[in-house]
């Protein structure tokens, strides 16, 4: 597995966990007791993206966390993710590295 990729889904359950916290509301599981990967254009997806950019930030550096999560966008457009998508993802992540930073 991609290094940085393994990076953001360390950080991303870590986003799921702070996000059942601060909402109250509970998010699905698997039965080894990690959170699924879910949120897609929602307040959980915005969420994953900042927390998981403003923890990169904080624990490396903001020029860390631009590229890390440029380079995860990079495998959505490679994948066909639609322009307002990417451009909610990068707004969220970039608001996530201001937080970290």
């Amino acid at each position: 597995m991609n290094p940085i990729r393994k990076l953001f889904e360390q950080y991303e359950q870590e986003a799921y966990q702070a996000y059942e916290s601060v909402s109250g509301k509970k998010l699905r599981k698997k039965e080894d007791g990690t959170y699924e990967k879910q949120g897609r254009n929602d307040a959980v997806d915005a969420f994953r993206h900042a927390y998981a950019s403003a923890a990169v930030a904080q624990d490396y550096s903001r020029w860390a966390s631009h590229i890390a999560g440029d380079a995860i966008e990079l495998g959505g457009d490679l994948s066909g993710q639609d322009v307002e998508e990417r451009n909610m993802d990068d707004w969220n992540n970039a608001v996530g590295r201001e937080i970290g930073s």
